[in-house]
């Protein structure tokens, strides 16, 4: 029993070991990262080479607050990314449709749904020349949502959305975005303009 004891103890503190180990060796890969990005920030894309853009392609699966979806971004540019999501989204806050007050009212539901959202990363270069995380694509953003969903009642949304957003990734594969901006769209037969904020809390991989 003691040998048994012994063992599982052993195992384990092997299994933190090595959990420790290649989470120092993520925290330093990040470090050498940050030390080479300010030099991408003057490189032109002859410098570069076949390497058009410092953006990095990636898959995540992210939670808002009633919505669970999976994305992938893929870059076009130096700065330029776009980013496809499928899943479940948040319904949309349906303010004043008819221009009364009496029709405000907040649907807390998911609707089931696909996204497209080409994406401007506008302090890339900044947070590149300032020695700052970058990696992941870690930065401030403007970008135009182009969202098509259906709601478990049949009723459908689409929507475009301009919105401005902070994204910042950490301990190598985690990252939380806050986009806020107005939404303009056509559900259940009305057209509406309503305020847009999301939180995002996401794993890449």
């Amino acid at each position: 029993m003691k040998r048994t004891l012994t063992a599982i103890a052993l195992v384990l503190a092997a299994g933190m070991s090595l959990s420790a180990q290649t989470l120092k060796e993520r925290l330093g890969n990040l470090s050498d990262i940050r030390r080479r990005t300010p030099e991408v920030a003057y490189m032109s894309p002859e410098m570069i080479g076949e390497r058009q853009s410092w953006l990095m392609p990636n898959q995540s699966v992210s939670a808002t607050v009633v919505g669970l979806e999976y994305g992938y971004e893929y870059p076009l540019g130096e700065i330029v990314s776009v980013i496809g999501r499928v899943g479940f989204q948040p319904s949309t806050l349906n303010f004043n449709y008819s221009h009364r007050l009496s029709e405000c009212d907040f649907n807390f539901t998911s609707m089931a749904g696909v996204t497209l959202e080409p994406r401007v990363y506008t302090s890339f270069y900044k947070r590149a020349r300032q020695g700052r995380n970058i990696y992941m694509n870690s930065g401030d953003f403007i970008s135009f949502r182009f969202s098509a969903a259906v709601g478990f009642d049949g009723v459908g949304d689409v929507s475009l959305t301009p919105v401005y957003g902070i994204r910042r990734v950490f301990l190598a594969h985690w990252f939380h975005e806050f986009t806020v901006g107005p939404s303009f769209g056509y559900l259940a037969k009305e057209l509406y303009c309503s305020p847009y904020i999301q939180y995002r809390l996401g794993f890449l991989f």
